[in-house]
C-alpha cells in the first residue's frame, strides 16, 4: 500500500510529467486490494519483456502484453497477481 505526504489534484497541470511519491508494488488478485492513491506510472525494473494486468483509474481491467522494463504510463488502482509476471514494479503517483 501507497502511503503520501501529497498528492496532486485531478485538474493539477503537473499531473503526468512527474510523481512525487514512489512505491513497491505487490501484484495481488484480492477484491478491493487498490492503492492508497492511484498510480500515474509504473517502473517496471525486471529484464526482458512479460505481461501486466492492471485495474485502470477508470475502473476497466486491462492485461497488457510485450511489456518491457523502463516506464509503463497507464494510470492504476491495482496491479493484479493473475497475468502478471513481469516483476521490480514500482509505482508512482
Amino acid at each position: 500500500m501507497a502511503t503520501a505526504t501529497q498528492k496532486l489534484n485531478e485538474d493539477d497541470k503537473r499531473r503526468g510529467y512527474a510523481a512525487s511519491n514512489a512505491f513497491a508494488v505487490t501484484p495481488s488478485d484480492t477484491a478491493n486490494n487498490e492503492f492508497t492513491y492511484v498510480s500515474e506510472y509504473f517502473w517496471i525494473g525486471g529484464a526482458g519483456s512479460g505481461n501486466l494486468k492492471v485495474l485502470t483509474a477508470g475502473g476497466q481491467t486491462v492485461a497488457y502484453t510485450g511489456v518491457t522494463a523502463g516506464f509503463f504510463w497507464v494510470r492504476a488502482r491495482q496491479v493484479f497477481d493473475t497475468d502478471t509476471d513481469v516483476t521490480g514494479i514500482v509505482g508512482h503517483y
